[in-house]
């Protein structure tokens, strides 16, 4: 006989008292509700700790030659909900919170530094402050600052970039002249959830980013001169 149970918020297949054959085998699924996992899975009190924190596990005795039980509890999943500032300002709030699924995060605000305003957020909202409700996954975004002095004109530091849609890699043709120099000098890469995935320097006027370390789909480029956002580019990674 085999006892199976399972906690609130999962299930375990098949449940109750399993009649088994002397030497037969007996497979057991577990599965958690959406929004939580795995917490522990014990067979005859020893966990199994191949399958804490996974959202489902198949489970097999074999040769089964005495009784066995087998129980499962779940819990709820914790996301980590993450707040950056980019240059020219700060996050007033929790910036690094660990919220339940279904729940809201708390309020943060993005905060401009003396000569600078708040542009939005890397993930294209403009809500500040900004409440994010309803987590049901990670999310990591940066708030995006803008210099009041020494605006750059329309087309003063024009930006190209090809080929687009890329493979491997993209060129950046900053437009630099004698005119235009130091123009742009920084870049950084946001994907559409708001990471930032890629940053550097750009010291002369054709510079090379390579794209291999990430995975297809869209992405903004970002181009500054020292710490003033110049203008951005989105692209598309094959």
């Amino acid at each position: 006989m085999i006892t199976a149970s399972a906690g609130d918020h999962g299930s375990i297949t098949p449940e109750g008292s399993i009649s088994v054959n002397y030497g037969e085998d007996q497979m057991f699924e577990v599965m958690a509700e959406e929004g939580y996992h795995i917490d522990q899975l014990l067979v005859d009190d020893v966990p199994v700790e191949d399958a804490q924190a996974e959202a489902s596990y198949s489970y097999l005795f074999e040769n089964v030659t005495e009784n066995h039980e087998i129980h499962a509890s779940f819990a709820i999943n914790v996301y980590d909900v993450i707040y950056h500032a980019d240059a020219g300002g700060s996050i007033s709030g929790d910036a690094h919170q660990q919220v339940a699924h279904g729940t809201d995060a708390s309020e943060v605000e993005a905060v401009p530094d003396t000569d600078y305003v708040f542009s939005g957020w890397s993930d294209g909202l403009t809500d500040n402050p900004r409440t994010d409700a309803n987590i049901t996954e990670d999310l990591e975004v940066t708030a995006l600052f803008e210099s009041t002095v020494d605006v750059k004109e329309p087309g003063e530091f024009p930006v190209r970039v090809y080929p687009n849609p890329a493979k491997d890699q993209v060129t950046i043709d900053t437009g630099r002249s004698a005119t235009t120099s130091p123009g742009v000098n920084g870049y950084k890469i946001f994907c559409m959830q708001g990471r930032v995935v890629g940053e550097g320097r750009l010291s002369g006027r054709l510079e090379t980013i390579s794209l291999r370390h990430l995975r297809p789909g869209s992405y903004v480029l970002r181009f500054y001169h020292d710490k003033h956002f110049v203008e951005s580019v989105k692209i598309e990674k094959q």
